[in-house]
């Protein structure tokens, strides 16, 4: 490295100090800019920031068209996403003695919370914030979506949607656990229609061993699906980011007699079959990340 020229001091002492001052600066710097690389990097995180926040710019707006290139989006600023997640916490423990607790649900709350309740229903589990349900029941009025989400805020936030978005007839969203309430959401349902789709899309993986008890796919919660479904073509919608969590979702289906992997070679499909993303997706995509998906049918059983 060249020397400056105000290094080229005649005394030896001042040189040294005016050295180490350089050193340091460029020492600070180096730092600041590895600090900067990391922030960015952790943008990628599953964990920094829960699926609303990590699209607050991928929800384009309802009422001038539905979805307009959204892997195009640049994402929010980060500062106003963390100031967001504070707000809702992204996971929590669906078996701690608060989420086992039924959940207090009119018993006409199907007749109150659609306009027809005898169209045929979607049920999307682990809804989040409710963008998909919302897209979903603008797309297909011939439809019922119902979202089911452990974290209430969230379900707060998917109402304000509605709302904002005008679209509420064919679209509904309650706060429950669904390894405690399932049963009883799909019997109130099943008295006024038929549940035509399930979907699980990018659930909490709950990475380490000790809490992979947490996952909302266990085998009793499958049972009630693949039961209620409708036969001859229900189906059951799975996908995530995470291959491992991916790959369990499908084993756990592939126990049930009642339904089949759509695919024969069990290839996880290329494309989303609903061409509806959730927040998670949009995200994945955009950084060209891969979404592990598959289909279950029921057949006439």
């Amino acid at each position: 490295m060249a020397v400056p020229d105000n290094l080229r001091a005649t005394n030896p002492t001042q040189a040294k100090i005016s050295l180490y001052i350089h050193f340091q600066i460029l020492r600070a710097t180096l730092f600041l800019s590895a600090v900067v690389l990391r922030t960015l990097d952790g943008a990628r995180d599953w964990y920094a920031l829960d699926d609303g926040n990590k699209a607050l710019c991928a929800e384009d707006s309802i009422e001038n068209g539905g979805m307009r290139s959204e892997q195009n989006k640049t994402l929010s600023s980060r500062a106003g996403a963390k100031k967001k997640l504070r707000a809702i916490r992204q996971h929590v423990n669906p078996l701690s003695s608060l989420y086992q607790r039924p959940a207090n649900i009119s018993a006409k709350w199907v007749e109150d919370a659609f306009a027809n309740p005898s169209l045929p229903f979607h049920i999307d589990i682990g809804s989040a914030r409710g963008r998909f349900c919302i897209y979903m029941a603008r797309e297909h009025p011939d439809m019922n979506f119902l979202g089911l989400e452990i974290r209430r805020p969230c379900v707060e936030e998917s109402f304000k949607k509605m709302e904002k978005y005008r679209v509420k007839d064919n679209v509904h969203f309650l706060a429950l656990n669904v390894n405690v309430d399932l049963e009883r959401i799909v019997a109130d349902v099943r008295k006024h229609s038929e549940i035509v789709r399930y979907s699980v899309q990018f659930p909490d993986p709950h990475f380490k061993a000790k809490h992979k008890k947490r996952r909302v796919i266990q085998p009793a919660l499958v049972a009630c699906m693949c039961k209620s479904l409708k036969s001859d073509g229900g189906e059951i919608f799975i996908q995530s980011d995470v291959e491992e969590v991916a790959v369990s979702m499908r084993d756990a289906f592939r126990e049930s007699t009642l339904v089949a992997d759509a695919s024969a070679s069990g290839a996880w499909m290329e494309e989303n079959p609903l061409n509806v993303p959730t927040e998670r997706e949009v995200l994945t995509l955009s950084r060209g990340d891969p979404v592990y998906r598959t289909v279950f049918c029921r057949g006439n059983h």
